[in-house]
């Protein structure tokens, strides 16, 4: 089996990674800014107790996203951040940042295109004489929480609807996640851009064409979900979450990465440091894999011998075992494979 571990910089022609937040949400407020994209002052959201028509509601999505860049700015990372809201209990920042960068985050994807490397990954996996075919022993853990599988995904499916490719890749969170652990799977361990809906009791898609144009229609359907977790957050509530919470659905997740991945051979790091916040959950799936036997790093020549170092203290392989892959205009495709 051939397990896949994604992070960040595997998005990063989409998605920003870490440091490349804070200059990216500065972009996003000049663009809701913008008179091009300035929503109604006398149009109303169908939201129960909401007052605010739908341009007071974009600036308030624009002051969210002042004051998370402020808060970003001034810690490490906002993992940083929101670590030091959950531990403080501070549950209506820790929700208020939430709303605010899930509703980033899926502004961002669908401003920038693809990353390209995803359809090459899929034109490369998808098996002879079906595109819509995967391999079953490929797997694949994802700590990202955008969509890029998806969209990519879409080309190949010929449907645009998130739920319907989801369904097809068999992703974990989703509604589809009744067994599936013994085929092709994307287990997304820190969730995803969408919200889980406590009266329904299950993922609401906020946007469900991969495909949208980035206008003012997507950008109503973000605020109205950013509204939907302000206003009535024990029962609308974002789909990320973080390595530390305590969360049934994460605990869920890794229950079933390590399930489905545990006759992993060779496992493919790309675009992800193992920072320490994840340490604990990397620890948890990585060595339940018994019969792993090598390792690829895909980084960066700057990154990749760090990378290596920090792998050490999750798993002891001889060096000849870790193999760093620098070249990474491509999603590496192992030998094994």
């Amino acid at each position: 089996m051939i397990t896949y571990l994604f992070g960040a910089g595997a998005s990063i022609e989409a998605v920003p990674i870490v440091d490349q937040i804070p200059e990216r949400i500065i972009k996003m407020i000049e663009l809701l800014e913008d008179d091009e994209y300035k929503l109604s002052d006398s149009e109303m959201f169908a939201i129960p107790n909401v007052d605010e028509n739908k341009y007071q509601i974009q600036s308030m999505l624009i002051e969210s996203l002042r004051w998370l860049w402020k808060h970003v700015m001034n810690h490490a990372s906002i993992d940083t951040f929101a670590k030091k809201l959950y531990v403080t209990r501070k549950t209506d920042d820790y929700n208020r940042l939430k709303a605010t960068f899930t509703s980033f985050l899926l502004l961002e994807q669908f401003k920038n295109p693809i990353d390209k490397r995803y359809d090459s990954f899929f034109a490369a996996l998808s098996e002879k004489g079906s595109p819509i075919k995967l391999p079953d022993h490929v797997k694949i853990i994802s700590w990202n929480y955008d969509f890029q599988f998806e969209k990519a995904f879409s080309s190949y499916s010929l449907k645009n609807d998130l739920l319907a490719n989801q369904e097809m890749l068999h992703i974990y969170p989703t509604k589809y996640q009744e067994g599936g652990i013994d085929d092709f799977g994307i287990f997304k361990i820190n969730g995803t851009t969408s919200a889980y809906s406590k009266e329904e009791r299950k993922l609401s898609p906020i946007i469900l064409n991969v495909n949208n144009s980035f206008d003012k229609t997507l950008i109503e359907n973000v605020l109205h979900a950013f509204m939907m977790f302000l206003r009535f957050p024990f029962q609308f509530t974002p789909m990320i979450h973080f390595a530390w919470e305590d969360n049934k659905i994460s605990e869920m997740l890794i229950n079933e990465s390590k399930k489905a991945t545990i006759d992993t051979e060779v496992l493919i790091i790309i675009g992800y440091s193992i920072p320490f916040f994840n340490r604990n959950v990397d620890r948890d799936i990585i060595q339940n894999m018994k019969a792993i036997k090598k390792i690829y790093i895909q980084a960066p020549v700057k990154d990749a011998e760090d990378i290596r170092t920090r792998l050490k203290s999750i798993i002891d392989l001889p060096r000849d075992k870790v193999e760093l892959i620098t070249d990474v205009k491509q999603f590496f495709l192992p030998p094994e494979l």
